[in-house]
């Protein structure tokens, strides 16, 4: 008889013991999802409001986007200022203080292009922070824009 009692006992501990492992293993994933969702990820599939003026959505996502272009970006890569957002897009210029070349990148309108910004970013060869018009269009994921912009720029 005690031998049952011990046994319904270490039931009852396995079950429990199960269902905290389960609940364990479901918190941790969603740790995981919250976690790739800090940051510059957090505007992925992102709906921004649409407006006639800046809104302070667009805004602190265009501060986001400078502060991890800027991370990205080894001491010889510099972003030129000021970083240009236009409405609901940006664009900007990135110098290669080693070769003294430069590049343009551009984005289209984040509330039409959704993650656009983030997986097909404009960028091309200019001539300076004023060129525009530059070379021909190539285009790269956000985080591969350091990579991009050396080999558009010149070896090291």
């Amino acid at each position: 008889m005690a031998t049952k009692i011990w046994e319904n006992k270490a039931a009852k501990a396995r079950a429990i013991f199960e269902g905290a492992e389960r609940e364990l293993k479901i918190a941790e994933a969603e740790l995981k999802e919250n976690g790739e969702k800090q940051g510059i990820k957090k505007w992925l599939d992102y709906q921004f409001e649409s407006s006639s003026s800046l809104t302070p959505e667009f805004a602190e996502f265009r501060k986001e986007i400078k502060r991890y272009i800027k991370k990205l970006l080894p001491d010889y890569l510099e972003l030129i200022m000021p970083f240009s957002s236009l409405h609901f897009a940006f664009s900007g210029f990135i110098k290669n203080k080693k070769t003294g070349e430069y590049v343009y990148f551009s984005c289209s309108d984040v509330r039409n292009w959704q993650n656009e910004w983030y997986d097909n970013l404009l960028i091309r060869t200019a001539e300076n922070d004023r060129d525009f018009t530059g070379g021909s269009n190539d285009f790269c994921r956000l985080p591969d824009i350091a990579e991009k912009t050396i080999k558009l720029t010149g070896k090291i």
